[in-house]
């Protein structure tokens, strides 16, 4: 969840993450803190705090100019996408590193991931819903990994 550890205060669904984890899924943590997940993931985020947008929207240009999204899907269901699309050019991932603290490497694995990998699911809290419901989802039919979003500002 987007603005606490929920995995260390809720076992069954730590449970559930090393059952998914165990089982071969890919899990990447996007917390500043090192919390209890954080060792079972294959890739642990540390963002600045407050850079949430901009991880986000580092993510969607990897994921738009790599065209590692889903075009027919776009094309049918969403709208907007061409002025997203030239927003994501106004800046580069060298930008996006700066701002976020977060390697230019990393923000590009976990869009690849995001993208590449299925099936998958992302557990997020209500800050992260927001974003995925009107910045994420209308990339992608299905989630490609299991995401952590985990920290307070």
């Amino acid at each position: 969840m987007w603005g606490g550890a929920w995995s260390d205060r809720m076992a069954a669904r730590r449970e559930w993450i090393k059952r998914l984890v165990k089982n071969g899924a890919k899990l990447v943590v996007i917390d500043p803190r090192r919390i209890g997940v954080t060792k079972m993931a294959d890739l642990w985020i540390k963002p600045r705090p407050t850079s949430d947008y901009a991880l986000v929207f580092g993510l969607l240009k990897v994921i738009i100019d790599e065209g590692l999204y889903d075009k027919d899907f776009v094309d049918k269901w969403t709208v907007g996408f061409e002025r997203l699309r030239e927003h994501v050019t106004t800046f580069t991932l060298a930008d996006v590193e700066k701002i976020t603290w977060i390697p230019r490497q990393q923000i590009e694995q976990l869009a690849r991931w995001y993208s590449e990998l299925v099936p998958s699911i992302v557990q997020m809290g209500i800050l992260s819903s927001f974003l995925c419901k009107y910045f994420i989802i209308p990339f992608f039919k299905e989630w490609q990994i299991i995401t952590h979003f985990s920290y307070r500002v």
